[in-house]
C-alpha cells in the first residue's frame, strides 16, 4: 500500500449487503475488497487514461459530475463526509467495470466522497517533492502579480498529467467560491490532498498545513490569472528541466536549488 503524508490512510472496507443505497448495492455480489480488480485508484496518475485536455478521465467524469449537481449544494459539500461504504461501493462498480459510470440516483455527496479518496490514495502528491518548498514559499510574496507570476511558473514545473490535474480541481474549487464556499474552507479540505510534505525532508506534517492550506487559498483565489497564462501539454512523460525562478519577495528562499534555507516546520 502506498505511503501517504499529511492525511491518514483511510481503511478500505469490505462490501456491505446492508449498505444504506441499495442501487449501488446491488452492482456487487462478493464481499473482498479491492483486489484482482481493474483499479482507476490507488495509481499513479501517469498510468490513468487522460482526456484530450491532459487530465485523468476518471477525474473528469467525478468533476462534471460534481459541478453540475453540487453548486446547488456549496454551502454544505465538503464540510460533510458522505457514508464511507456507499463511496466504497461506487468504486468498486467503476474498478469492475474498468471506467467511470453513474447509477441512476447517485448522490453526489458519494461522488465528492470519491473524488477526496482518489486523491488521498494516489501514490504520490500532486504538487511534488521537487517543488513542495516553492509553492509553499510563494505565499509569502506580498504582491499578487509577483505571486501569479511565480504560482503560473510552478504549475509549468510540473508534469504534464500532475498540472492539467491540478488545474482541472483549481478551476472547480474556483467555481465552487464563486457559487458561495469559502476559499479558505475549500483549501482546508483539499491543499493537505494537493500538497503532501515530502518524507525526504523529515519533517513533523501537522506543522506544514497552516502553509499548506495557505498556499492551497492562494491558488484558489488566482486561479484565473494563473490559468490564463498556462497553456496545457500533451506529453505526460516530459518535464520541464529549469527551476522555478522566485523572486526576493519570498523570504529565505535559495533560488538556485529551489529549497528553503530555514526550514517551514521543525524537524523531528
Amino acid at each position: 500500500m502506498p505511503k501517504l503524508f499529511g492525511v491518514l490512510r483511510l481503511p478500505c472496507f469490505p462490501f456491505s449487503s446492508e449498505s444504506p443505497n441499495p442501487r449501488l448495492s446491488s452492482h456487487f455480489d462478493s464481499p473482498e475488497c479491492l483486489l484482482n480488480l481493474n483499479l482507476l485508484i490507488q495509481v499513479p496518475l501517469a498510468t490513468l487514461k487522460c482526456n484530450p485536455s491532459g487530465a485523468p478521465a476518471i477525474l473528469d467524469a467525478m468533476i462534471g459530475m460534481i459541478e453540475v449537481e453540487g453548486i446547488k449544494h456549496a454551502e454544505t459539500l465538503w464540510s460533510a463526509s458522505p457514508p464511507l461504504n456507499e463511496v466504497r461501493v461506487l468504486q468498486r462498480m467503476w474498478a469492475r467495470a474498468g471506467v467511470a459510470s453513474f447509477p441512476e440516483g447517485c448522490d453526489v455527496r458519494v461522488v465528492a466522497g470519491l473524488l477526496i479518496v482518489f486523491l488521498h490514495e494516489l501514490p504520490e502528491s500532486v504538487i511534488t517533492a521537487e517543488v513542495y518548498d516553492c509553492f509553499l514559499a510563494v505565499q509569502d510574496c506580498h504582491d499578487t502579480n509577483t505571486k501569479v507570476r511565480n504560482l503560473r511558473h510552478l504549475y509549468k514545473n510540473l508534469a504534464n498529467v500532475n498540472r492539467a490535474t491540478l488545474l482541472r480541481i483549481s478551476t472547480m474549487l474556483r467555481r465552487f467560491a464563486d457559487a458561495g464556499t469559502p476559499e479558505k474552507s475549500l483549501a482546508g479540505v483539499f491543499g493537505p490532498l494537493l500538497i503532501r510534505t515530502p518524507p525526504s525532508m523529515g519533517m513533523i506534517r501537522y506543522f506544514a498545513l497552516p502553509s499548506i492550506t495557505g498556499s492551497m487559498e492562494d491558488m484558489i483565489i488566482n486561479h484565473e490569472s494563473i490559468a490564463s497564462g498556462l497553456i496545457s501539454q500533451r506529453n505526460n512523460s516530459e518535464k520541464i528541466k529549469k527551476k522555478p525562478d522566485l523572486t526576493m519577495e519570498v523570504r529565505s528562499i535559495d533560488i538556485s536549488t529551489c529549497n528553503a534555507t530555514t526550514n517551514i516546520v521543525p524537524e523531528i
